[in-house]
C-alpha cells in the first residue's frame, strides 16, 4: 500500500524551496534588477487552460507535482507527473485527457523527467522512495516494447539515498542518459552522478561531490548534442554557483557558469541545433530568473524577470530560447521568449499556479505547459492559442 504521510504541507515546503529558497529572499537587497532589454506584458486571452487530473486519494494528498511534458512528431502532448505519491502520465486522446498510473507500488515517487523519442515512444526517469529503510531508487520506465517496462538504474538494488533530482535525455540510438544526485548519508553530502544504458547495461559515473538539501531546488538537468555528447548543469551548493559538466572533449570537464551571488537553483539545460548550450536558472541573491548561454564561445548571463522558480527551458527551430517559470510574487505561471534581440514575458495562468512547471514547443513553435495548481492541488495544462 502507499504511504499516505505526504500531506499538503510537504508540497508547500517543496514549493517554497524550489521557488523561493528561503523567505529572506523576498527582502534581498537589489532584488529585481533586470536587463533593460526585458519587457513585461500580459497577453490578451491567448492561452487556453485545462485541468488534466484532479484525482486525489485523500484530502492530504495532491496530484500534479514534478511534471514533465513531451510532444511527439504529430504534436500529440504527454505529461508525466506525481499523483497521490505515484508515477502517472497523461495524454490527449480525441480531445480528452486520459491518465494512468505507471508505478503505484509501496513508496513515494518524485522528480519525473519525460522524453518522447523519434518513434513517438515514451521514456521517463524518476525516483522511487522506500520508507523502510529510507532509501531512494533511480528508476526508468519506457513503452518502447509496446508495454510499459520499469527498471532500476544500475544494479536495480538499493544504494544508500540515491535518486534525487532525476533528469533524462536520449541519444540518437535511443539509449537513455540520466543525471541525478546521490546522497552518501542523511547529512546532506552526496555526488552528482551520470548514468547511461548505451552499452546495454547501466553504467554510472560520479561527476562531482556536493552538498545538497533534500526536497529543495538543487536540480540537475541533462541534454545531448548532435554528436551524442552529454551536457549537464546543477546547483553547486558549496560555492552557491551554477555548474556545468560535459564530456564533449572526450573526458569529463566541469565549469562554473555563474557565481555572481547565490545562483543556480531550479536550473534547466537545453542544446540547440548548433550544439550550443542554454541554461535557465534562479538567482536567489536578486530574486530573478536568469539565462546563460555559450553560443558566443564563452558563457554570457542575462537577467530575464523579477522572479523565476521552477524553470523549464526549450530551444525552438530558430535556436531561440523559451522559458516557463513560477512567479512567486503573484503565485502565477509565466512564460518568457527571446524575440528580436529582447526578452518578452507573459502571464499564462494565475491564482496559486505554476509550481513544478514544464514547457514544450510543438512543430509550429506554440508553447504547451504542464504545472501544479497549488490552490486546488491538481494538475493543469495550458496551450498557446
Amino acid at each position: 500500500m502507499l504511504n499516505n504521510n505526504n500531506n499538503i504541507n510537504n508540497y508547500i515546503w517543496l514549493a517554497v524551496c524550489t521557488a523561493l529558497i528561503t523567505i529572506s529572499l523576498f527582502l534581498a537587497p537589489g532584488c529585481g534588477q533586470i536587463s533593460s532589454s526585458t519587457t513585461t506584458t500580459t497577453l490578451p486571452p491567448s492561452f487556453a487552460v485545462y485541468t488534466i487530473d484532479d484525482d486525489k486519494a485523500s484530502a492530504t494528498q495532491a496530484t500534479g507535482t514534478y511534471t514533465s511534458l513531451g510532444i511527439d512528431s504529430c504534436d500529440h502532448v504527454y505529461v508525466s507527473y506525481i499523483g497521490n505519491g505515484c508515477l502517472k502520465y497523461a495524454e490527449i486522446n480525441n480531445a480528452t485527457w486520459e491518465t494512468r498510473y505507471l508505478d503505484s507500488g509501496f513508496g513515494n515517487c518524485q522528480y519525473t523527467s519525460l522524453v518522447v523519442d523519434k518513434n513517438d515512444k515514451l521514456h521517463i526517469g524518476y525516483s522511487y522512495f522506500w520508507y523502510y529503510p529510507p532509501f531512494e531508487i533511480t528508476r526508468y520506465v519506457t513503452n518502447t516494447s509496446g508495454s510499459w517496462v520499469i527498471s532500476g538504474v544500475g544494479s536495480g538494488e538499493i544504494e544508500k539515498y540515491p535518486g534525487w533530482y532525476v533528469s533524462l535525455a536520449l541519444d540518437s540510438n535511443l539509449a537513455a542518459h540520466l543525471c541525478f544526485m546521490e546522497a552518501d548519508d542523511i547529512h546532506f553530502r552526496g555526488v552528482v552522478k551520470y548514468a547511461t544504458n548505451a552499452s546495454g547495461s547501466w553504467v554510472i559515473t560520479p561527476l562531482e561531490r556536493v552538498s545538497f538539501r533534500m526536497n529543495s531546488a538543487d536540480f540537475t538537468s541533462i541534454a545531448l548534442d548532435s554528436h551524442n555528447y552529454v551536457h549537464i548543469c546543477y546547483y553547486y551548493r558549496d560555492d552557491t554557483c551554477l555548474r556545468y559538466a560535459t564530456n564533449s572533449s572526450g573526458t569529463w570537464e566541469i565549469q562554473t557558469v555563474d557565481n555572481a551571488g547565490n545562483v543556480g537553483y531550479c536550473s534547466h539545460l537545453a542544446v540547440d541545433r548548433s550544439n550550443k548550450v542554454h541554461i535557465s536558472y534562479y538567482d536567489a541573491t536578486n530574486g530573478t530568473l536568469k539565462y546563460a548561454t555559450n553560443a558566443s564561445g564563452s558563457w554570457v548571463t542575462t537577467s530575464v524577470d523579477y522572479c523565476g522558480g521552477d524553470t523549464s527551458l526549450v530551444i525552438d527551430n530558430q535556436n531561440q530560447p523559451h522559458i516557463s517559470y513560477y512567479d512567486y510574487n503573484s503565485a502565477s505561471l509565466k512564460y518568457a521568449r527571446y524575440i528580436a534581440s529582447s526578452w518578452e514575458t507573459y502571464v499564462v495562468d494565475t491564482d496559486g499556479v505554476g509550481m513544478f512547471c514544464s514547457l514544450g514547443l510543438d512543430s509550429h513553435n506554440k508553447a504547451h505547459f504542464s504545472y501544479f495548481d497549488y490552490s486546488n492541488t491538481v494538475l493543469k495544462y495550458a496551450v498557446q492559442q
